[in-house]
């Protein structure tokens, strides 16, 4: 799994929204908003972006992941409104699989989030060890 990156007029994330989208994937990110740079903000933009796209990849299983294993994540209350504004300013070409439509309200699975949590854990590990950002 790869991720997109944005040049850093592309970069949609403020800091504090940046924040909370790593919090979405970490229970807490390591970093205060202010120490956010932009490539943080690209990163947590591209988290975002995948975690999307990846959940409406799902398309034709939706219906099985809503009612066993996809659940909507219950922290994602807490990010929803500012994933609805992120994906109303969003580039449509950055995704892949999710529609005009589907950006209208975007959902990202559970399961999906964990993925990619787990996927891209060492690469913040490393970012906020030795302040390089590699991806």
């Amino acid at each position: 799994m790869s991720l997109q990156r944005f040049g850093e007029s592309e970069i949609k994330l403020n800091q504090h929204d940046a924040f909370s989208a790593l919090r979405f994937f970490w229970l807490e990110p390591g970093l205060s908003p202010q120490q956010l740079t932009v490539e943080d903000r690209g990163f947590a933009q591209a988290l975002l972006v995948e975690a999307i796209d990846r959940s409406y990849e799902m398309g034709f299983v939706e219906i099985l992941f809503r009612s066993f294993y996809g659940k909507i994540p219950a922290s994602f209350s807490s990010v929803r409104d500012m994933v609805k504004a992120f994906a109303k300013a969003a580039a449509k070409h950055w995704f892949k699989h999710a529609t005009r439509k589907d950006l209208e309200d975007p959902q990202i699975y559970e399961s999906v989030r964990r993925k990619i949590a787990v996927n891209f854990r060492s690469v913040w590990r490393i970012r906020i060890e030795t302040g390089e950002l590699t991806y």
